[in-house]
């Protein structure tokens, strides 16, 4: 009997939204107000621009009237002390104009708006690694073991933010302030002995601070970045009010769906894609078409070579029974060539765009690797784009009664009260066995606050330089539990917009 999971006779009920919840007027944009410009700008995620927004525009406890900054003051990344009750941070949408300023400086009048996790990661490292800097030309410094340089000979454009460059200086080394002749530095240790006379170079625009991500970190990033995460998501699937898929499923239905199992989704291959020609084939290779698991069996090709490439394959025998596919290629004496099979299938799992973190979070709980959408093995999937459009993570506009797609539960429900502009179309939250409800009303001012205890949820991080963690006011702002964006009144504004508390939140021990 097949076992496929089609429309449940009888939906799990998904908690409301409470009728009078929190709102907060016109869904939150790009800064406006005074200042224009902030001290720490930030790029990223789609999935907290809202809440991340919501604390730096008039959450009383990041007007700096903080108890952690010790003689009441605070100063901006050029040393000059800013007033009690301004506005530091700016948080830039994932989507509108395709640039941004962020800065007064004619160096940022056209920053990139970076749109998704990965994106904002791209962005900040772009924007701290710029050599098209405000710092001078020419300047020379005497190199000190205690993280200084002194006797600087130029320090006009130098700010907090800054890599500084030189003989024997380490790369990844910060300015973390400038007092006079002298600039105080941060990251590796400077070299033993007195170094005069250095030359000195700069590296940075000063543009970009920070980034927004909802998903951890990876790899080895130059200079290194810690993940700081200040609240927790849930992410549940959605799906449309007449589904043909059940708004109950168990974890590992919903990895059934996204790694095309037969058992779920049922394909037929109506052509096969050429995705990289290759280089000096003589003949036309075998094209070799393998099912999963066992899955499938008998389809055949035939691959088309024009100087030296495969340039096409014509499907001769779809065969049957595919769930995921891999095509490759035996013989012809060439090289590199590649495709992917293109399929048709009743159920449409749906991935965001590409550079999303929910994205790849998603990947991560269903058990499937980027890598491997992209060259096509998954076929039933939709991969990041719909009709020649872009999906944009927690959007639901696009959705037809054979898809399902990730999205954050607090998301849906900042845009079912209008907190964020509404994308979900006719999108409805189903349930996952075994995770409880979606969101549980807890009262007026945070009707909508998540399920912490939800099945799939994660934490999302705002991210900054590891080298300037402990420097002022990156350091008031995200470091530590104490720190302004875990104060309790940002942990009111963290409810109101859905999420979590995190145990963790200001954690800075995950550098990459």
């Amino acid at each position: 009997m097949n076992s496929k999971y089609k429309l449940a006779t009888a939906a799990a009920a998904v908690i409301a939204i409470a009728a009078g919840g929190l709102t907060m007027g016109s869904a939150y944009a790009d800064p406006s107000g005074s200042p224009t410009y902030r001290t720490l700008s930030g790029v990223g995620s789609d999935t907290t621009e809202g809440v991340v927004a919501g604390l730096s525009d008039g959450v009383t406890s990041l007007s700096l009237t903080s108890s952690l900054v010790s003689d009441g003051t605070i100063t901006d990344l050029t040393g000059a002390t800013i007033p009690s009750g301004t506005k530091i941070v700016g948080s830039y949408n994932a989507q509108g104009t395709a640039t941004i300023k962020t800065k007064a400086s004619a160096l940022c009048d056209a920053v990139t708006r970076q749109n998704g996790s990965g994106a904002g990661k791209t962005g900040l490292l772009a924007s701290l690694n710029n050599t098209n800097t405000p710092a001078p030309t020419g300047a020379t410094g005497d190199v000190n073991t205690n993280g200084t340089i002194t006797n600087v000979s130029n320090t006009t454009g130098i700010q907090a933010g800054l890599q500084v460059t030189g003989t024997n200086i380490p790369a990844g080394t910060f300015v973390t302030g400038v007092s006079g002749t002298t600039i105080s530095t941060s990251g590796p240790t400077l070299p033993t002995g007195a170094a005069t006379a250095t030359a000195l170079g700069f590296k940075g625009d000063g543009c970009l601070q920070f980034s927004r991500s909802s998903s951890g970190g990876s790899g080895t990033n130059s200079p290194a970045l810690t993940y700081v995460p200040f609240a927790l998501d849930a992410v549940d699937y959605v799906v449309t009010p007449t589904s043909n898929v059940s708004r109950t499923l168990r974890k590992s239905d919903l990895q059934g769906y996204y790694t095309c199992n037969t058992d779920y989704v049922t394909e037929t291959i109506t052509s096969i894609s050429v995705t990289a020609g290759g280089t000096g084939y003589t003949s036309a290779p075998t094209v070799v078409i393998t099912g999963n698991a066992s899955q499938g069996s008998g389809a055949t090709a035939t691959a088309v070579v024009t100087s030296g490439a495969v340039t096409a394959v014509n499907l001769t025998n779809a065969g049957s029974g595919y769930g995921s596919i891999t095509v490759s290629f035996t013989g012809g004496a060439g090289s590199g060539a590649a495709a992917k099979a293109v399929v048709t299938s009743d159920i449409k799992p749906v991935l965001p765009q590409a550079g999303s973190g929910t994205r790849s979070f998603w990947e991560s709980q269903m058990g499937i690797a980027d890598a491997d959408v992209v060259a096509g093995k998954y076929p039933c999937i939709i991969d990041g784009s719909y009709n020649s459009q872009t999906i944009e993570e927690h959007t639901g506009t696009f959705l037809t009664d054979n898809m399902l797609v990730p999205f954050s539960i607090p998301q849906y429900n900042a845009q079912a009260t209008q907190l964020l502009t509404d994308r979900r179309g006719r999108a409805q939250l189903a349930s996952i066995a075994s995770g409880g409800t979606s969101s549980a009303p807890t009262g007026i001012t945070s009707p909508n606050k998540v399920n912490t205890s939800f099945n799939i949820t994660r934490s999302v991080y705002n991210v900054i330089p590891t080298a300037l963690k402990n420097t002022s006011p990156w350091k008031e702002v995200f470091n530590g539990g104490s720190s302004l964006a875990c104060s309790s009144a940002s942990q009111a504004i963290i409810q109101a917009y859905g999420f979590g508390l995190s145990g963790s939140c200001g954690d800075v021990s995950n550098s990459y």
